[in-house]
């Protein structure tokens, strides 16, 4: 079930995101989340399915949709070398171990506000 994209932090009970968030471009996301979980940006847009390199790619999907409401899943697919429904897809992991766990994305979140400081 997809949930509109501009209210699902109140649903999530997360804090509204800072308006720094919102000038980082796709790729700065990507190359930041990239950073915090030790790997590079190509393994982010790449092939691999290692677990770790899987995780970071879904969280950098899904700050990349969050920031990024004016632009289409199809748009942010072209960044991650990516079809639209796999965008979708690591959205709603996201999501969904966020309603699991509300703590999950804090560390990146905090990465990615001292990066833009």
């Amino acid at each position: 079930m997809l949930v509109n994209r501009r209210h699902h932090r109140l649903v999530l009970n997360l804090p509204p995101m800072d308006d720094r968030f919102k000038k980082l471009s796709i790729e700065g996301i990507i190359d930041s989340v990239a950073y915090r979980f030790g790997i590079t940006y190509e393994d982010i847009i790449g092939e691999s399915r290692k677990a770790n390199v899987v995780k970071a790619r879904h969280v950098a999907m899904f700050l990349a949709v969050d920031n990024h409401v004016h632009k289409t899943y199809t748009e942010i697919g072209i960044y991650f070398k990516r079809h639209h429904t796999s965008i979708i897809y690591g959205y709603e992991k996201v999501r969904s171990l966020c309603n699991d766990d509300p703590t999950y994305l804090i560390g990146c979140v905090d990465h990615l506000a001292f990066l833009k400081n």
